[in-house]
């Protein structure tokens, strides 16, 4: 005996509801993990400049007042229907100075030698990028 099968428009406007709250239900929880990612980006760019020495004064971290790892920071920038933009590093005003040491690195004005830079932003990417990997995959 065959078996029959009744559908309507109201059956599929009900499914399709059900699956746009999954979806939006998802999305809302990758915008939580962008976020989440932005702030362990900065706490590991923030750790990297506390600890890395200075090349003139061989101390770990080049902190005097705090302001260059208190500058790193994450915000969100935007969220759309098929974008998350967060940021980490220096998303607010900062001195220039913080550059130098951070990405550039630069010429010391008294002794003339070269200070090279904490790389900390750079050398955050990666552990970043497994962070929001595998955060994304428990979703």
């Amino acid at each position: 005996m065959p078996v029959k099968i009744e559908t309507s428009y109201q059956n599929l406007d009900g499914i399709m509801a059900i699956v746009k709250k999954q979806v939006d239900k998802i999305w809302a929880e990758f915008g939580d993990v962008a976020e989440e990612t932005a702030r362990f980006g900065a706490k590991t760019a923030q750790s990297y400049t506390s600890t890395r020495p200075g090349m003139t004064t061989g101390k770990a971290g080049r902190i005097e007042s705090g302001d260059m790892v208190n500058a790193l920071r994450s915000r969100p920038v935007s969220k759309r229907d098929d974008l998350i933009h967060t940021q980490y590093g220096f998303v607010d005003e900062f001195d220039e100075y913080m550059k130098y040491q951070t990405v550039t690195g630069f010429t010391h004005n008294r002794s003339g030698r070269y200070v090279a830079p904490t790389f900390a932003l750079r050398d955050s990417i990666g552990p970043t990028r497994d962070y929001a990997i595998r955060a994304g995959k428990s979703i």
